[in-house]
């Protein structure tokens, strides 16, 4: 069951650990990968470190185009983004009974510090449940806050709005989330033995709420505008294959879907590929492909203040949001 939990962490950290520092940000939801270290004083213990890092490629709204379209790269470089993410985990054993089904179910407590951009610092914990195998249930919270870096705001809100001219003003307000969630989760590989049906699936539904402290103004935290207090969800799916000959690749595709609950909600899909060198290194990469819309806050961002591009049109776009690498090490 710990290397089915693995895998599945590994495979969703480089889509939620990449954070734009020049671009819109996509809502994340952070689980780090660990893999317990193998000492006699520190069974229950894990520590691990994630690293991402994410090329933002351009790519222009076109608001004259009605219905659902692709939106093409003007741009291959508009900024990168990054975050740093050292983690400790303690795992509590708690069988519900014997055998495969009931006795490995544990209790995982986890602490760890977001760095992000290098503009934001949060601090969270978080509390895991795994009663079966292919069952997690989750919930945690974070506090945390930022500062400008290179002309980037950490965390900001909006203090002037004039026409489409929005004027953000840096403070160091406290930004905080909260969120819970449930994960069903499955490897092929535990039932059939044959090395070429090895197939893992997740699906995750989390509802959270971030927010920024003292003010239910519109607000930036890591480079991201046009955010509110408002509550929101997040759904993840995966559908990966671990290689016949290649144990150590896996190879497939990550669905998600995340936004307010009473606004516009955007779908990313990526393909992915996770390298499991050994025990303590792995490597993940993906390319996200994701959906905007012309009535969102869209628009370009430049002295704190966001000009936000306006149409009569409702039009839904894909582009190529991020090319995303995360590498995590585990003692």
């Amino acid at each position: 069951m710990k290397k089915l939990t693995k895998l599945f962490t590994v495979l969703t950290a480089v889509a939620l650990m990449a954070t734009p520092v020049f671009a819109q940000e996509v809502e994340d939801v952070t689980e780090t990968t660990a893999i317990e270290k193998k000492s006699s004083a520190l069974d229950n213990f894990s520590f691990a470190v994630n690293f991402a890092v994410q090329l933002k490629p351009a790519s222009n709204l076109n608001t004259t185009a009605e219905g659902t379209h692709f939106s093409p790269v003007t741009n291959f470089f508009s900024g990168p983004g990054g975050k740093l993410v050292p983690s400790v985990t303690y795992t509590i054993p708690t069988p519900l009974g014997e055998g495969f089904l009931l006795g490995g179910a544990n209790v995982a407590i986890t602490g760890e510090v977001e760095i992000g951009g290098p503009v934001t610092a949060k601090p969270g914990i978080s509390v895991a449940f795994t009663p079966l195998p292919f069952l997690v249930f989750s919930a945690g919270g974070s506090c945390g806050s930022g500062w400008d870096f290179l002309g980037n705001q950490g965390t900001a809100v909006c203090i002037n709005t004039n026409g489409n001219t929005l004027t953000y003003q840096s403070s160091p307000l406290f930004f905080y989330k909260w969120y819970a969630q449930g994960t069903f989760q499955f490897m092929t590989g535990a039932l059939i033995s044959n090395p070429w049906a090895n197939v893992v699936m997740q699906y995750s539904y989390q509802v959270y709420q971030e927010s920024i402290a003292g003010t239910n103004a519109t607000y930036c935290w890591q480079a991201g505008y046009g955010k509110t207090n408002a509550l929101a969800q997040y759904m993840c799916g995966i559908l990966a294959y671990q290689m016949p000959v290649l144990e150590f690749v896996r190879a497939g595709a990550m669905w998600e879907n995340n936004g307010y609950y009473t606004g516009f909600k955007s779908n990313t899909v990526s393909p992915l590929v996770q390298i499991q060198f050994n025990k303590h290194n792995n490597l993940a990469i993906l390319a996200s492909f994701q959906t905007r819309n012309s009535k969102d806050d869209w628009g370009e961002y430049s002295n704190k203040q966001r000009t936000v591009t306006t149409t009569t049109i409702n039009t839904t776009e894909w582009y190529l949001d991020k090319v995303a690498v995360s590498y995590t090490y585990s003692f």
